[in-house]
């Protein structure tokens, strides 16, 4: 085993403790009943691993091209999720697809849940759910303070999911979990315990965003050039020209535009609008 599978290896045995709900993403056993610590503390832990590891990897000379191309791609993603952290990213973001709390509550679409060991572990990490918002809400609240929060559109939009995952006549996630999860005894009340300690706190997260956090949100949902530079090299994996990339991108919406309105002209006749030839299409039985 070569010293960069070594470290690798090291990285991900420190990386899973510190990140539970990260380890079930990728199917290291063992940390089912754990979620992550979403204080700044906790962060502030994963982001020293982060520094440290990538201290390593610095000095290491590759002894082949299988562990430079590891070197190299281990260097761009740690690289990055510390630029983030630095940056203040990864503890003030919160939108609709990504956050603290969306990594919390899709965790259990991913967990097992046969037997009792694993419903066991979804009971544990129910009655935790409570502890690591609350953690998050301190990080959030500290970001907030140096000027760091998200836009308001999107902390209200986020409150809305709040609102629909612990309405009974809505997802009713938690307490629609333990029901499939079908249990009885000790264990069936440490999951309905778990279900409503879940409900309350993600109910009262959604309060926190909408009356604390969104009225301190920025009016704009536009990140601004620099937030955004970072975003999409993370998101990509790689560095583009955005002046370049959003010129090609306009173009291909003009021909793909000029194509439809060409199309619309086959269907329905000269002058026919794209709306036109969609309600054509729809009337023909």
């Amino acid at each position: 085993m070569g010293r960069i599978d070594d470290l690798a290896n090291r990285y991900v045995a420190q990386w899973a403790p510190l990140s539970p709900t990260g380890a079930t993403y990728v199917g290291i056993a063992g940390y089912d009943d754990q979620l992550d610590d979403l204080s700044p503390d906790g962060y502030a832990a994963r982001a020293e691993l982060t520094r440290r590891t990538l201290g390593e990897l610095d000095v290491i000379e590759p002894e082949t091209e299988a562990e430079r191309i590891a070197q190299e791609a281990m260097q761009e993603r740690l690289g990055l999720e510390l630029a983030r952290y630095d940056a203040g990213e990864l503890t003030s973001e919160v939108n609709v697809i990504s956050s603290g709390l969306h990594e919390l509550r899709m965790v259990f679409d991913l967990m097992p849940t046969d037997g009792e060991e694993a419903k066991a572990n979804v009971a544990a990490r129910l009655n935790r759910f409570a502890s690591a918002l609350d953690g998050y809400k301190r990080t959030l609240r500290e970001a907030a303070a140096v000027g760091r929060v998200s836009s308001q559109v999107q902390l209200v939009e986020v409150a809305k999911q709040c609102d629909a995952w612990v309405d009974p006549d809505g997802d009713n996630f938690f307490h629609g979990l333990v029901e499939r999860l079908d249990s009885d005894g000790p264990l069936g009340a440490e999951l309905r315990k778990g279900a409503a300690a879940a409900t309350a706190a993600t109910a009262e997260f959604g309060h926190f965003l909408r009356t604390e956090l969104a009225p301190e949100g920025r009016q704009k949902q536009a990140a601004g050039r620099e937030r955004y530079e970072l975003a999409s090299q993370y998101f990509l994996g790689a560095k583009v020209d955005l002046d370049e990339t959003y010129a090609w991108g306009f173009a291909e919406l003009a021909r793909l535009e000029a194509d439809m309105r060409t199309v619309a002209g086959r269907i329905v006749g000269p002058g026919a609008t794209i709306d036109d030839a969609v309600r054509a299409l729809d009337a023909d039985p």
